[in-house]
């Protein structure tokens, strides 16, 4: 099973409880950790990826310009220039990840010194809207070892009548974060290739930031779980397969009986908050069981959102009427496997 490196651990946190577009989410943290679990996307493919590419791809631009923006001015260099339009707006943008990000000269400069071309140019005048409203595709942590994480977040702008995709390089230390470089790629060369999978058939790109915009927009559109409006897997689809999972995963350990039990568990309100009596009492439900352990549970979880966290108080449960079993029947362990 694939499992998360840094980078994908540094980018689950910034994005926690919130979507892949930075809305705050709608489910409970249990579901939120449920889909953005490396089991989840094995079973019903990379949504959030998908999720990414198709805003990266789409027609749905952040910012529109008009291919103008910072042209030249006798006696003022384009630094002074993208310097008056970030103090206009206070230095300052906040990104829904990574709260205030800095823009600065120190930053105009910086993305300067990586090569300048008048699009470039044009597109320091999106590099706000971008921070506010893209989307993370790449995370380093300490990069290059200098003491600072880096992040790339991505979205789709307009200059003229074509569409781009704005990448914007931002560094963060323990006291801030800053905005460091951006980059700008026609949204049309990733159109052409986008349902390509034969890797040797891709055009080469040169350069780190292409690199990883390409990795972030070569998703497997076979994303087979229904989604919502607010960008996430459907909460119904969610709530039906998690309680299949604990289904098909106690219906392992089922138990046959030799004569009904009950049993008792904790009830769980849908924030999976435990329910009180109005002494503060823990509300349990009970489950008269004739058949097994596993179809017991299977049938409490459906009827009474009981979470994965009962399954120890179960097993005590059984252990208690197992030991009873085997003190009435010491040739009869009781259960099957």
């Amino acid at each position: 099973m694939e499992t998360r490196n840094n980078s994908d651990e540094m980018i689950k946190e910034l994005e926690f409880m919130k979507t892949p577009l930075g809305k705050n989410s709608i489910l409970t943290h249990d579901e939120w950790n449920y889909v953005h679990s490396n089991g989840f996307n094995t079973e019903y493919g990379d949504w959030e990826a998908k999720v990414k590419r198709d805003f990266l791809l789409s027609n749905n631009t952040v910012a529109e310009l008009n291919g103008n923006e910072f042209s030249k001015i006798e006696g003022i260099s384009l630094t002074d220039q993208v310097e008056q339009y970030f103090s206009s707006f206070g230095n300052k943008v906040c990104s829904p990840f990574f709260g205030n990000v800095i823009l600065d000269r120190d930053g105009a400069d910086s993305s300067l010194a990586h090569g300048m071309g008048r699009l470039k140019a044009v597109a320091y005048a999106g590099v706000k809207d971008v921070i506010e409203n893209g989307v993370i595709i790449d995370a380093d942590c300490n990069h290059k070892e200098r003491g600072y994480n880096s992040f790339i977040v991505a979205a789709p702008i307009k200059i003229k009548d074509e569409n781009y995709i704005c990448e914007v390089v931002l560094k963060q230390n323990l006291k801030e974060t800053k905005f460091y470089l951006h980059e700008v790629t026609e949204q049309k060369k990733f159109l052409e290739r986008a349902f390509v999978t034969n890797s040797a058939q891709k055009p080469a790109h040169q350069g780190t930031m292409l690199n990883i915009l390409n990795k972030a927009l070569d998703v497997n559109d076979k994303v087979i779980c229904p989604m919502n409006e607010n960008g996430e897997p459907n909460k119904l689809f969610i709530q039906k397969d998690m309680e299949n999972r604990i289904l098909k995963q106690n219906t392992k350990e089922n138990v046959s009986l030799s004569k009904p039990i009950t049993i008792v568990v904790t009830q769980y309100d849908e924030q999976h908050n435990p329910i009180t009596d109005n002494n503060g009492n823990p509300v349990t439900a009970t489950l008269h069981c004739n058949k097994g352990i596993g179809v017991a549970l299977g049938t409490l979880v459906h009827k009474t959102a009981v979470l994965e966290r009962d399954n120890e108080l179960l097993r005590k449960q059984l252990n208690m009427y197992q030991k009873k079993e085997n003190s009435i029947n010491p040739s009869d362990d009781g259960h099957d496997r």
